[in-house]
């Protein structure tokens, strides 16, 4: 069989098929990872599973796109061609759909989570992975209060986590700034320090 792009994607498909006992060939026009990034940290976040659309997100469409700095920036000569792409994105965020897409992304990143670690496992490769968690900080307790209907959501599909405040947020992150005030510690947070080391040899 071949594999056409040898990226993280491509390597794990061509991983799992030779361990069913395929003949595989990974085609790349750089190598193997050749062109995954590299010298840089990349996180497995299977925490993550909070939908991007959502109402209030909706609401602070404006806000953003009003910011020169902000997370989101449509050039107004896209906007009409991306706007049926907005309004199919609007749509998914009611209530209706979004529980659905809730719990399909939470059972996607357990059953992406579980898979991830029985290749490490198997390829040797476990040692890379760091699993230090994370921390997600909040500037006031109103930023905190708003965060929280979010984490009630997480728990409900058995994802770990806890607020910290205090000496036990310096001791988790030793000179953070004092306008962070509160915080939320998630200990199932993975990292690899080189996506493009990880990938190689995984392969190899």
């Amino acid at each position: 069989m071949a594999i056409i792009g040898g990226g993280i994607i491509g390597i794990c498909a061509a991983t799992l098929l030779a361990e069913a006992g395929r003949s595989v060939i990974v085609f790349d026009r750089t190598g193997v990872c050749e062109e995954t990034s590299s010298g840089n940290a990349a996180a497995f976040a299977f925490s993550d599973v909070l939908p991007l659309a959502h109402k209030g997100m909706i609401r602070q469409l404006p806000k953003w796109l009003a910011d020169p700095l902000g997370p989101l920036a449509i050039p107004p000569a896209y906007l009409p061609k991306l706007l049926p792409w907005l309004i199919r994105f609007w749509r998914a965020g009611a209530a209706k759909h979004y529980e659905t897409s809730l719990a399909t992304q939470a059972g996607m990143m357990k059953l992406a989570e579980a898979e991830w670690m029985g290749l490490l496992d198997r390829s040797g490769t476990r040692p890379m992975l760091r699993e230090d968690g994370s921390l997600e900080f909040y500037e006031s307790e109103a930023e905190f209060r708003a965060s929280l209907p979010g984490w009630a959501e997480r728990q409900r599909f058995g994802i770990g986590f806890r607020h910290v405040e205090g000496e036990e947020m310096a001791a988790l992150q030793p000179g953070l700034s004092p306008r962070f005030v509160k915080g939320t510690f998630v200990p199932g947070w993975k990292t690899v320090a080189d996506p493009k080391l990880l990938g190689k040899a995984v392969w190899t």
